[in-house]
């Protein structure tokens, strides 16, 4: 890991192919995040601009096959990796974290009504079948005494999407801040994580 977060930060170009090849591929889209938040974290917002195009190109192509999982990581860890290069607080990091990818996730809802409908399918379709596995294996007496299993609505696809995303953004921003601190100061990030305060309302 630290030898990729090395290679990242050798230029610009080696940051762009090192944030869009993870990106390419769903199941390592949450690397190419936390490359694109090492980079906003070390240079900010100007200088990060390649990087972060690089990375929505392959997200953009997710978008368009129908999973906007990638495209809300990099635009949510964006914003957060400035929140913590300008506050230097995972405090307000943890504060600003359900506001921005709850944010998110209602504009592209909105945007994207469709898509919450997908996930509602796939959600249905899953009960359905664990449904009928369970008529072929118990009586009927014993399916009446089991509660009832509903599909999540519409409202609830988008809580657990949000709930999904603030995971993968917050790890993406975790291992970002790692590298940087692996990168440039050794045991930053273990004071950080003791100096980690709540805030109460």
């Amino acid at each position: 890991m630290k030898g990729y977060a090395e290679f990242a930060m050798r230029g610009p170009m080696q940051a762009a192919a090192a944030a869009a090849l993870p990106t390419a591929s769903l199941f390592l889209s949450w690397l190419g995040a936390a490359v694109v938040a090492l980079s906003v974290l070390r240079h900010g917002i100007g200088r990060s601009t390649i990087v972060i195009v690089a990375a929505l190109l392959p997200a953009a192509f997710w978008m368009q096959a129908g999973d906007i999982g990638p495209l809300t990581t990099i635009v949510c860890v964006v914003g957060l990796a400035l929140v913590l290069r300008l506050g230097k607080s995972w405090s307000t990091v943890l504060l600003m974290l359900p506001i921005i990818v709850g944010a998110w996730c209602a504009a592209m809802i909105f945007a994207l009504p469709e898509y919450v409908e997908l996930v509602r399918l796939v959600f249905e379709e899953l009960l359905q079948r664990f449904q009928e596995r369970l008529a072929s294996s118990m009586s009927e007496a014993e399916l009446q005494k089991l509660p009832a299993l509903t599909a999540p609505d519409g409202v609830q696809v988008v809580g657990m999407i949000a709930i999904m995303q603030s995971i993968t953004v917050a790890f993406s921003l975790l291992v970002a801040r790692w590298w940087q601190a692996m990168l440039y100061n050794p045991g930053g990030f273990r004071e950080e994580f003791h100096a980690l305060r709540l805030q109460r309302f």
